[in-house]
């Protein structure tokens, strides 16, 4: 998504490559996603106590399941012990971890 809203012409600037003309402070767009998130989650019907925070760290840890050290790449992260320490979900690990040694695609 973010090649194709140009992002190449960005690195390098201090321009903002979301909502670039903005006039609303980091802080405001920041609180607007947190309560657009909640919105949807309950327009969505998930009683569940989930969070941005929630969402973010299932995301990184499905991401590390494949990418494993390059992670903290992508997350801008300095170290992998930051990862473990506070992104990574240990449960949905174990439960990654047991799928690729219980489910067979193919029947071999």
């Amino acid at each position: 998504m973010l090649a194709e809203i140009g992002y190449e012409g960005f690195i390098g600037t201090d321009e903002y490559i979301l909502h670039p003309n903005r006039t609303e402070t980091h802080k405001t767009l920041m609180n607007n996603i947190s309560k657009a998130f909640t919105h949807y989650r309950i327009k969505a019907g998930i009683d569940a106590d989930v969070s941005l925070m929630d969402l973010r760290k299932t995301y990184l840890t499905w991401v590390n399941a494949v990418m494993n050290q390059d992670t903290k790449v992508l997350s801008s992260h300095g170290s992998n012990a930051v990862l473990t320490d506070h992104y990574l979900d240990r449960t949905v690990l174990t439960a990654l971890e047991k799928g690729a040694l219980e489910i067979k695609i193919f029947g071999t």
